[in-house]
Formats: C-alpha cells, sequence, structure tokens
C-alpha cells in the first residue's frame, strides 16, 4: 500500500508541474499574441507617418522611397502571416483547457489514498495515471523555460525537483534578456530598416 501512496504522490507532483508550465505557456502565447496585435498598429503607423512625410517634404530620393515602401510591406505581410499562421490564441486556449484539467486530475489523486482497500487505491491510480498521459498525447509540449519557470515557482514548496541550480538560474534569465532583445528589435524594426535602406542608398549598395 505505501507504494501506490508513495506513486500517487509523486504522480501529483508531475501533475502539478505540468499544470504550472501550461499556465506559463498559455501566458506567453497570449502575450506573443498582444505583441503581434500591436506590432501590426505599430508598422502600420510607420508606414502612414512616412507616406505623411512624403507628400509634405520632400526628403528622400524617389528610389529611397520606393526601396523603404517595398520593406514596410513586407515586414506588415510577414508579420500578418506570423500571427495567422503561429494560432497563438487558439493554442493558449489549448493549454487553458488542459491545465484545468490537470487541476481536476490533481483533485482526484488527492482521494486515491482514502481508498478502503489497495486494489482500490491501485485502480483508482492507474485510472489517473492513463488520463494524465491521454492528457498529455492531446497538449502540446510546453518549453524548456515553461518548465523552469514552474520549478521556480515551486522553490518553496516540498514538491520533488522543485528550485532550480544556478545554471538553471542563469539559463532562464538569458531566455527573458533573448526574448527582450527580439521584442526591442520587432518594434524598432521600422526604423531599423529605415537606417539600413538609408545607408544602402548613400553607399549605392543598392
Amino acid at each position: 500500500m505505501s507504494n501506490i501512496v508513495d506513486s500517487a504522490k509523486t504522480l501529483g507532483d508531475r501533475i502539478w508541474f505540468s499544470r504550472e508550465a501550461w499556465v506559463r505557456a498559455e501566458s506567453r502565447l497570449l502575450s506573443n499574441q498582444g505583441h503581434a496585435q500591436r506590432l501590426l498598429v505599430v508598422y502600420s503607423v510607420y508606414s502612414l507617418c512616412f507616406a505623411i512625410a512624403l507628400l509634405k517634404y520632400k526628403v528622400v530620393s524617389d528610389d529611397f522611397q520606393n526601396i523603404f515602401s517595398v520593406v514596410l510591406a513586407v515586414m506588415l505581410m510577414a508579420l500578418s502571416l506570423q500571427l495567422n499562421t503561429r494560432n497563438f490564441r487558439d493554442r493558449a486556449q489549448q493549454f487553458k483547457s488542459g491545465y484545468l484539467k490537470l487541476m481536476d486530475i490533481e483533485s482526484r489523486i488527492m482521494q486515491v489514498t482514502l481508498q478502503r482497500t489497495p486494489q482500490a487505491m491501485l485502480d483508482d491510480y492507474n485510472e489517473l495515471f492513463a488520463s494524465y498521459k491521454q492528457l498529455l498525447n492531446d497538449v502540446e509540449n510546453h518549453t524548456t523555460g515553461d518548465a523552469l519557470l514552474a520549478r521556480y515557482r515551486a522553490g518553496g514548496t516540498d514538491r520533488a525537483g522543485a528550485g532550480l541550480t544556478m545554471l538553471e538560474r542563469a539559463h532562464v534569465l538569458m531566455l527573458q534578456a533573448w526574448r527582450a532583445l527580439w521584442l526591442v528589435l520587432f518594434y524598432l524594426g521600422p526604423v531599423l530598416a529605415l537606417a539600413v535602406c538609408y545607408v544602402g542608398i548613400r553607399n549605392n549598395l543598392f
């Protein structure tokens, strides 16, 4: 009987970490969805401001205007394709549905030890374990960063495997810094493209 109780506790910990990782994955995907929509607006504003400035002031050559207009159009198209093909919102909803089901399985795990006979405990455990495996098959896998953040948040609990090593903490910081860098580059993309086009035209590179 003690083996079943230990197995149930281990399964409960695994379910808890999966749930926390899926919560983080949902948050990440919804954040990506929000950034993608804002970037579409930002790039459209960049395009509009550039067009108005050209109508009011003749500050650049026709070649520069044509090249930069094409670059902005390509960037807008790429963002639209990214938003439509990655399905951030639908994937976030899948993770949400998954972790809500995990909460139900986790609550039922607590009741396994209340069964009167070892056979009843084993039957309940096998049923919940099968449900957990099926749910893992139905929902896409979370990222390494999601899993590390779940373990980081569990640092103050008695969950098996909770907390991070110094190397894993450095990994989390690197992932967050990398994400922040990419967001800055995306939001400043039209400005960087403008600078590249200007330098290219000035030096006859295009």
